[in-house]
């Protein structure tokens, strides 16, 4: 006859690296038998404001995971400035959610770059994991942050040209000329003695305050006599 009582066995499987959630499979090795998955992010680590196209660059990320699991695993994205100023040099939430779909290993992302014609240099920002909001992934502690630099000198990485064709597309290096009067009389006509005046100009704004060196050169004046 068979025991009513102990008729069968409830067995439970477990992937998490333990024989029964808290136990380990092998306490020298903590990873064996362990099929948690591991969440790291990769993606963009320079690129110009301005695109090969001529349109606004995005930068590209991509979150990771080891190993598929059965249910979606949902991270926290936080974006944070280093050098750069925010909206005003991208357009992305500072914090987004990403989820990665049950069964498939990873997801992708943009963060849209502003292209203006300011002049600021090389700025960078960070884009972060910061937390696991749903599914049972751990952070990778050494590839949970991706570093990015936005260059507007023409260049991708601060010597790659975003187009070796084109040299001046995605370059917002001030160009800086002069003009100023070209004629006068010694007399001004008000009867005093007469200015001539000129103008130092960028062909677009800096970030930074620029300083040039003006000389003047005589023709067939006689310097400080004139």
């Amino acid at each position: 006859t068979i025991n009513p009582t102990q008729n069968t066995v409830n067995t439970t499987i477990y992937d998490d690296g333990t024989t029964d959630g808290e136990t380990p499979v092998d306490p020298e090795n903590p990873s064996l038998g362990d099929d948690t998955p591991v969440v790291s992010i990769i993606g963009t680590t320079s690129l110009n404001e301005t695109d090969f196209d001529g349109t606004p660059s995005e930068a590209v990320y991509t979150v990771n995971l080891s190993n598929p699991s059965t249910v979606a695993t949902s991270v926290t994205i936080t974006i944070t400035d280093g050098s750069t100023e925010g909206s005003a040099d991208y357009t992305a939430p500072v914090t987004q959610t990403i989820t990665i779909p049950a069964g498939s290993t990873s997801a992708t992302f943009s963060v849209p770059i502003i292209d203006d014609n300011v002049f600021e240099g090389p700025e960078d920002f960070d884009v972060t994991i910061t937390s696991v909001d749903s599914g049972s992934a751990t952070i990778n502690p050494t590839q949970n942050t991706v570093n990015t630099t936005i260059y507007d000198d023409g260049t991708t990485d601060g010597e790659t040209p975003v187009d070796p064709e084109n040299p001046p597309l995605g370059d917002d290096t001030p160009v800086v000329s002069i003009i100023g009067t070209t004629s006068l009389n010694e007399t001004d006509f008000d009867g005093t003695p007469s200015e001539a005046v000129y103008t130092v100009n960028l062909s677009n704004p800096s970030m930074v305050a620029t300083s040039v060196t003006v000389t003047i050169t005589d023709g067939s004046t006689e310097g400080s006599a004139d």
